[in-house]
């Protein structure tokens, strides 16, 4: 007994089709969310050195208005 095996060219592109879509899609949506979650972290990498430097500044200004009241404040020492 022989058996005929008939293959259908539509059914077979479309399965592949299917396939492809199924596989690539998810890789790209994949791919964009690491993308986005990367720049995110580089953005907030870039702020926060931006803080630091803030800060720094920051206090540096607070130690030279210190330095100013105390020698204001040994200036009214010596007037009084």
């Amino acid at each position: 007994m022989t058996e005929t095996t008939s293959f259908n060219i539509g059914d077979i592109i479309s399965t592949i089709f299917i396939l492809g879509f199924s596989i690539i899609i998810p890789a790209i949506i994949i791919f964009i969310i690491y993308k986005v979650i990367k720049r995110s972290e580089k953005r907030a990498n870039e702020r926060l050195s931006l803080e630091r430097e803030n800060t720094v500044l920051l206090k540096k200004q607070i130690d030279d208005l210190n330095e100013r009241v105390i020698v204001i404040e040994k200036m009214l020492r010596e007037v009084e």
